[in-house]
């Protein structure tokens, strides 16, 4: 079993290796007072939350979400490996849960991001005009 963090960004539900995630963070919607959020201590609705993701605190990155549900615990079965759809989508998902999650099968953040190559293929991608064809 692992234990994986249940967040909504962007109106998708997702999945965190919790064993990465360093801090989870709210701010109040005047950006006025920052807390460490707390087992049990739901942020507000007016709250912006951020995750801190990443292998160790050097090469973390923050995450701006929009709800965090919760840990669920998920054993290995459970977690299906994803194909390589597209750069931008391998470099950011590696997994889908097959067992709902509450009636879903939330996409699983890769751990360890890259964000250089992420950059990489946003500026390729903006260089061929977004990948949408012309015509």
């Amino acid at each position: 079993m692992t234990a994986r963090l249940r967040i909504v960004a962007g109106g998708h539900e997702l999945l965190l290796d919790s064993t990465q995630v360093q801090r989870v963070w709210t701010a109040g919607s005047r950006g006025d007072e920052a807390g460490a959020w707390e087992r049990g201590d739901a942020p507000s609705e007016a709250a912006r939350i951020v995750v801190i993701y990443g292998v160790d605190a050097a090469s973390a990155i923050g995450l701006a979400v929009d709800e965090v549900k919760g840990l669920v615990q998920l054993g290995a079965e459970a977690i299906a490996a994803l194909p390589p759809l597209a750069a931008l989508f391998a470099l950011l998902f590696d997994g889908i849960a097959v067992e709902p999650v509450e009636g879903r099968h939330p996409l699983c953040l890769r751990a360890g991001l890259d964000v250089a190559a992420l950059m990489a293929v946003s500026v390729a991608r903006q260089a061929d005009g977004g990948g949408v064809a012309h015509g």
